[in-house]
């Protein structure tokens, strides 16, 4: 690979090498810090800067008056090891959950704006609800989608929910900005998730964030069950053993902080 300096490096390699400048540190990266290690001309690093945070690779904080690496980096990790390490973390924790609750088990990410289903433990039961993969669904009404928010940066997120569309699925949505940015506050500090029949009238679920390295949420994985079949006292008794699988799950992926569990 050519020297930083050089100005035969590419456009490509600059970024890369700004990507991995910044995945060293845990704390934001200054731009002075950036351009004393990378040696690269202000005009340059301010180009590459700018591009890599519109492109969502690169997050500035302006409390720390710095760079960290970008969710959708997150999200772009998830989506190329989803077959290998992903996969194999989230796919045995997964079934042992579903074996024990007997109902559906679901695993979520974010999408810009949407939720992706990208893994799922069908119910064994004879009356099943069917979440196809791949689907998207909305961020706000959904266990899986809050979970996410509520731990992603407050910065993204503050972002994000005016550009989110809070409709109303039921009569239980949340669609004032002030109640549901309340709800997120809850969610934090409960550690979970709950989809009171949010999104689909008689269903309910409970879910839970999935931590990767530098404590960034990539996914959510939650339990969801009819209200004829499953009482809201059952559900919320399965929180701790969910809050269980959640951890074991992100402590898979690289997490190292402790993450809610219930006493």
């Amino acid at each position: 690979m050519p020297k930083r300096g050089e100005g035969t490096v590419s456009p490509l390699t600059r970024s890369i090498l700004v990507l991995e400048e910044v995945a060293r540190h845990r704390k934001a990266c200054s731009f002075t810090s950036l351009m004393r290690e990378l040696k690269f001309p202000k005009s340059t690093l301010h180009r590459v800067l700018t591009s890599l945070t519109d492109e969502c690779l690169l997050e500035f904080n302006a409390e720390e008056n710095g760079y960290r690496l970008g969710l959708r980096l997150s999200a772009l990790s998830l989506k190329a090891v989803h077959g290998l390490k992903i996969r194999d973390a989230v796919r045995p924790e997964i079934e042992t959950l579903g074996a024990f609750v007997k109902e559906n088990v679901l695993v979520g990410q974010r999408d810009d704006t949407k939720l992706l289903y990208v893994d799922r433990v069908d119910s064994q039961q004879t009356i099943q609800m069917i979440s196809q993969l791949g689907n998207r669904g909305p961020l706000h009404c959904t266990g899986l989608g809050k979970a996410i928010l509520a731990f992603t940066e407050s910065e993204i997120t503050e972002a994000l929910i005016p550009r989110m569309s809070l409709d109303r699925f039921t009569e239980n949505t949340i669609c004032e900005t002030d109640r549901f940015s309340a709800e997120l506050d809850k969610i934090r500090q409960q550690g979970f998730a709950m989809d009171d029949c949010e999104h689909q009238m008689e269903i309910h679920c409970i879910a839970a964030p999935v931590f990767g390295m530098n404590g960034h949420v990539i996914a959510a994985i939650s339990i969801s069950a009819p209200v004829f079949r499953v009482s809201r006292d059952t559900l919320i008794s399965w929180i701790p053993k969910l809050l269980e699988t959640s951890q074991r799950i992100s402590l898979k992926l690289g997490d190292n902080k402790e993450t809610t569990s219930l006493s």
